[in-house]
């Protein structure tokens, strides 16, 4: 027993030569919310969950985030929008409501309806350039009546329904002409 000595334990709190690199703080921020499970699927859709997102820095996550907020403006992104478009259309942007006005004018930003019904479609985009007209955004409500428009004239002249009624065809022809009216005194 006298001949066993204790080990000394010796801490040493030196940095190590990889720990010595600096990290900028929103590289820091950014891997701690990427550790955290943030993602674009996962952030509220709110101003704070689009500043998570931001400071997450990922432009994979951002185009997710964005498709979701495609999907509650009844939009989807065309397959011309990379992350790289889409992260420049938004630099810049705090706040979730200023978010929502810029994606709704993006070229990629594009209405969905299913054209197989084209009264349907009609209708859906008469309906839609209404909504947008209450939110102030003529120009965007101006495209979806020239749709409408072109659309109800289409459906008059070649649908079996028009065809087949002439009450039907008269309504649609009706319903074209107040879309070229409300067109005209929009332009």
């Amino acid at each position: 027993e006298d001949h066993v000595t204790l080990p000394e334990l010796i801490m040493d709190l030196e940095p190590q030569e990889d720990e010595k690199k600096e990290v900028a703080p929103q590289d820091d921020v950014a891997q701690l919310l990427a550790q955290s499970g943030v993602s674009g699927a996962s952030v509220p859709l709110d101003s704070k969950g689009w500043k998570t997102l931001e400071a997450l820095g990922n432009p994979q996550e951002t185009v997710v985030f964005v498709d979701r907020v495609l999907a509650g403006l009844r939009r989807q992104r065309s397959a011309a929008a990379n992350a790289e478009v889409i992260c420049a259309a938004l630099q810049g942007i705090s706040d979730y409501d200023e978010l929502a006005k810029v994606i709704l004018r993006q070229p990629w930003a594009e209405f969905v309806v299913d054209m197989r019904d084209r009264l349907d479609a009609a209708t859906k985009f008469r309906e839609e350039g209404i909504e947008l007209e209450k939110q102030g955004e003529a120009q965007l409500a101006l495209q979806m009546y020239v749709k409408a428009e072109a659309l109800f004239k289409f459906v008059a002249s070649h649908d079996a329904r028009a065809k087949n009624s002439q009450k039907i065809k008269d309504a649609l022809n009706q319903r074209a002409e107040e879309l070229a009216t409300k067109i005209a005194s929009m332009q």
